[in-house]
């Protein structure tokens, strides 16, 4: 079998993420346990053959791995067309929604207080549910009013602002119980436990994850009036491709938007 080393280390160096990297190290593997060169004649055939059993997204994530290792062996081949992939619109809830959640959170947690505070710092720095995980108490520095968020999927950290309403709940749950695990002494389970709770007690028109918080964040910002290049920092995207994944569900407000201006345009 092809010696991968070199390849991998390359790899990891040069793209976005060690996730990223990863995945295109194991799809490359993966490639040689069924054929042994890699060539344009090879790839296409390969790739013929998986998409009877397997989905576009599965496919698209091979070809984008062939093109890394193209790029690394300095060849040129001529790859198939990435497939065509019918994203499904992901949860998110507006600001109005998540004030109604808040209002709603003493009638269901007993410790609200905590899980108040923890929520209007997810939804506010649109930050990643591992960002919550890992985040210490010393990352918050209430005197400039945000936090530090370590390790994001690009390894680059960054600061997030906080209202003054939100630093003002944060402070006060720090008063009320020290940090044990992390800030908000809470674990992955538990954290994926409180939407669950939210999702069973309260009327949402959907069901919602920890990551709904970050794509309302991209959403909500948009919904006020920022660029999208104001929000791919926002939200640390090194692409800004990835950020407008996240604006997917955007179309209605940019309608109502122009609707908006072209009614004001005729008055």
């Amino acid at each position: 079998m092809t010696d991968l080393t070199e390849f991998k280390t390359w790899v990891y160096l040069n793209c976005s993420s060690p996730e990223s990297a990863e995945t295109h190290y194991q799809k490359v593997k993966a490639f040689f346990l069924h054929r042994e060169i890699f060539n344009e004649e090879n790839v296409n055939a390969f790739v013929i053959e998986k998409q009877a059993t397997w989905a576009n997204s599965s496919i698209n994530i091979y070809i984008n791995a062939f093109k890394w290792y193209a790029k690394y062996l300095n060849v040129v081949i001529n790859f198939p067309k990435l497939k065509s992939v019918h994203v499904e619109e992901k949860p998110s809830i507006t600001e109005k929604e998540f004030q109604d959640i808040l209002a709603k959170l003493s009638l269901v947690f007993r410790n609200h207080q905590k899980i108040y505070a923890m929520l209007n710092v997810m939804f506010e720095t649109g930050c990643r549910p591992k960002n919550i995980l890992i985040l210490k108490r010393d990352d918050f520095d209430f005197e400039n009013k945000n936090v530090m968020l370590r390790k994001t999927k690009t390894y680059t950290d960054r600061n997030a602002p906080l209202s003054d309403k939100t630093c003002n709940l944060v402070r006060n749950y720090f008063n009320q119980e020290p940090e044990v695990r992390n800030a908000f002494n809470i674990c992955k389970e538990s954290l994926k436990q409180v939407f669950t709770k939210i999702n069973e007690t309260m009327n949402l028109k959907e069901k919602i994850s920890p990551y709904s918080m970050r794509r309302s964040f991209a959403l909500d910002l948009e919904a006020k009036g920022i660029d999208t290049a104001t929000i791919q920092k926002g939200m640390g995207h090194r692409n800004i491709l990835t950020t407008m994944g996240y604006l997917k569900k955007s179309e209605q407000i940019a309608n109502d938007t122009i609707r908006k201006k072209l009614n004001k345009r005729s008055k």
